[in-house]
C-alpha cells in the first residue's frame, strides 16, 4: 500500500472547490499585506487546491489571489517573475508577496511561498486533445515567442535574480556564488 502513496505524489490533483464560483475563500476581502506569513503558510495548506504535485501546492485564497507553496521554491523565482513581467510582453501573474519558512526539511530546509494573482482559464493538459490543429499551432507559436523573449532578456549578473548563491541542478545543494561578474562565474 505504500507504493500507492508514492504513485499518488506523481499525479496532479486539484479540488473542484478552487474553481467553484460559490466557494468562500479564506482571505476574500482581506488586505494581503496585513496577513502574517504564518497565517499565509497555514492557509496554503487548507485553502482549495488548484494544483498539487510532488510537494508543490497552488491554493486559491481569494477570488483574485493564489498562493504557491513548495520546498523547491526560492525567493529568486518570485524575483524572476517580476523581472519577466517588467521587461517582456509575456503575461505572468502579478506577484504580491514571497517569503521562506525555515526548518521545514527538504534540500534547502525551507518552504517557499509566493502570493500572486489568480488567472482564470483551462489548463492545456485538460483541453489539448480537443483543440483544432490551427488552435494548437497558435499556442505553439505563442510558446515560441515566449522562449524567444526569454532568450533575449538581458540579466546584468549571473546567478539568481535578486542575488544570493546559485543552487539546483548545475550547482551543489549548498550553492555557489554570488557572482560579481560573468568572468567570476566562469572562473
Amino acid at each position: 500500500m505504500a507504493e500507492d502513496h508514492i504513485e499518488d505524489q506523481f499525479e496532479a490533483t486539484s479540488d473542484p472547490a478552487a474553481t467553484d464560483p460559490n466557494t468562500d475563500f479564506p482571505l476574500e476581502g482581506c488586505d494581503i499585506f496585513k496577513v502574517s506569513e504564518s497565517e499565509l503558510a497555514a492557509i496554503a495548506d487548507t485553502a482549495p487546491s488548484l494544483h498539487t504535485l510532488c510537494g508543490a501546492r497552488v491554493a486559491r485564497i481569494s477570488r483574485n489571489l493564489v498562493i504557491k507553496k513548495s520546498p523547491l521554491t526560492l525567493p529568486s523565482e518570485a524575483e524572476a517573475m517580476k523581472l519577466v513581467a517588467q521587461k517582456t510582453s509575456i503575461y505572468l501573474p502579478r506577484v504580491y508577496r514571497s517569503f521562506l519558512v525555515y526548518g521545514t526539511g527538504g534540500i534547502y530546509d525551507s518552504t517557499g511561498y509566493i502570493v500572486m494573482s489568480y488567472v482564470d482559464g483551462v489548463c492545456l493538459s485538460q483541453c489539448w486533445e480537443k483543440l483544432l490543429p490551427d488552435e494548437r499551432e497558435n499556442i505553439i507559436g505563442q510558446v515560441a515567442e515566449i522562449i524567444w523573449q526569454l532568450q533575449y532578456l538581458h540579466i546584468p549578473l549571473p546567478g539568481p535574480i535578486g542575488g544570493g548563491p546559485s543552487n539546483r541542478r548545475w550547482f551543489s545543494a549548498y550553492g555557489s556564488g554570488p557572482f560579481t561578474s560573468v568572468s567570476d562565474f566562469e572562473d
